[in-house]
């Protein structure tokens, strides 16, 4: 459920809805390997994911980033 004062919450909201991540999708042009699940998006998430950053706080993120 969606919680906008979730900052996990509003983040798996903003992966769901991207295009490009083929939540659940039955489009045909998606292939099987693109399409993700729940447990994909929440994995991007985790410490370490390719979309930590979304819940990473700031100063976490800017020591990544030099």
């Amino acid at each position: 459920m969606f919680c906008r004062y979730n900052v996990t919450s509003y983040a798996m909201a903003r992966l769901k809805g991207d295009t490009f991540n083929h939540y659940r999708t039955n489009a045909p042009r998606a292939q099987p390997h693109q399409i993700k699940t729940e447990e994909d998006l929440r994995a991007m998430l985790a410490p370490g994911g390719k979309r930590h950053y979304l819940v990473a706080p700031h100063d976490e993120v800017d020591k990544v980033g030099t």
